[in-house]
């Protein structure tokens, strides 16, 4: 889902988790959509898959 605002733009998956991922959450993470991902990684709009679940923790 991507929305427009006057100051941002948001994008967001109205979808639950995978399933795969439910069951081991904060150690297990793969793209719903490996194209957009790549996309991101080129521009650097993104770290690495996995990451932010594990660090959000250790910062908590």
């Amino acid at each position: 889902m991507v929305q427009l605002y006057d100051d941002r733009l948001e994008i967001s998956n109205p979808g639950g988790l995978l399933p795969y991922v439910a069951a081991d959450f904060g150690h297990r993470s793969r793209s719903r959509n490996p194209l957009i991902f790549r996309m991101f990684t080129r521009l650097h709009l993104v770290e690495s898959v996995g990451t932010g679940i594990p660090r959000i923790a250790r910062i908590l």
